[in-house]
């Protein structure tokens, strides 16, 4: 089956935001390289329970940080699409998310991000 991409993804390389998943090309002023994109609505829709929301900061305490949290940090957020659960096409990129106390619920393509521990968040289309 083909999928239709959503939002274009990126990680940060940089100090400033090495790991970090976002939908910023220059998340906070930093290099990043394409880390995939997210599903549409209408491919998540299909197998509903295949796939997780995600979501971007919009409010100053996450901007354009990605979340499974639609209040991520106390803030705004707006949906980007869904990660698929697997990899169902081979090429795509798994993001974790952090549930360490100081960076909970960051999307990350680090899975020991910042020396904490991750959950699976999901996949993103290459």
């Amino acid at each position: 089956m083909p999928y239709t991409p959503k939002t274009p993804l990126y990680h940060g390389i940089a100090p400033q935001n090495l790991g970090y998943v976002s939908d910023h090309d220059e998340f906070l002023n930093g290099n990043t390289e394409p880390y995939g994109h997210t599903f549409d609505a209408y491919d998540a829709a299909q197998n509903p329970g295949d796939f997780v929301e995600a979501f971007a900061g919009v409010d100053v305490v996450n901007n354009r940080e990605v979340s499974p949290n639609s209040r991520h940090k106390g803030g705004a957020t707006r949906s980007i699409g869904f990660l698929s659960k697997e990899a169902l096409v081979p090429g795509m990129f798994k993001i974790y998310v952090s549930v360490g106390r100081d960076s909970n619920g960051i999307a990350t393509s680090d899975d020991g991000f910042q020396g904490g521990p991750t959950e699976p968040f999901g996949y993103a289309l290459p």
